[in-house]
């Protein structure tokens, strides 16, 4: 993930640019306090049962319709 002046972008391992199916990322620009940043980490998502789910996510990583991200992310915070 790169912040800079606020705006983030995440990559993939494979370069896919994943911030537009994940807009809670978007967050972390006003959290983190420096001008530039790189983090680097693992995101994961939580299933029903409060578990990590790697099938969570990745209902989440190809989504790009911008009516069923917003679907998705309110699903997500409903948890």
């Amino acid at each position: 993930m790169y912040i800079e002046g606020g705006r983030v972008r995440v990559r993939s391992r494979g370069g896919l640019d994943i911030a537009g199916p994940l807009p809670e990322l978007r967050e972390l620009g006003g959290a983190v306090r420096a001008e530039r940043a790189v983090l680097d980490g693992e995101i994961v998502a939580f299933g029903p049962d409060g578990r990590v789910s790697f099938s969570a996510l990745q209902e989440r990583m190809y989504v790009h319709r911008p009516v069923r991200v917003a679907e998705l992310t309110a699903g997500s915070q409903r948890r």
